[in-house]
């Protein structure tokens, strides 16, 4: 099962404090680029969103296999889904494809 303390917390700022500027070749890239991904403009505070960052370095700390990893399946317990909220412009079939695979994954009391 996944460790739910790589759920981090989604930060709401304004526009230009979003993404600071990266250098690659830093030694601090890395936490920068977290940062980016953990922020969001500030307009859409109300979702109180969180977000997992999964890196090649969770395999190595055995946080998920490197299967896992490459087909992007996380394994969970059923009662830590609270919810999924699709945004507006998400196609039908595509609303409809993770909602069956969810609702098949529930009956078979794991899911994937």
């Amino acid at each position: 099962m996944f460790n739910k303390k790589k759920f981090l917390t989604v930060t709401y700022k304004k526009k230009d404090e979003i993404c600071p500027i990266v250098n690659y070749f830093d030694t601090d890239s890395d936490l920068k680029i977290t940062k980016c991904l953990l922020n969001k403009f500030c307009d859409w505070h109300y979702e109180e969103e969180y977000r997992m960052i999964i890196t090649r370095n969770d395999i190595i700390n055995g946080l998920l296999s490197s299967d896992e990893f490459e087909k992007g399946l996380l394994k969970y317990r059923k009662e830590d889904l609270e919810g999924i909220v699709f945004g507006m412009r998400i196609p039908h079939e595509d609303a409809k494809l993770v909602y069956n695979t969810v609702k098949k994954s529930i009956s078979m009391k794991v899911l994937t």
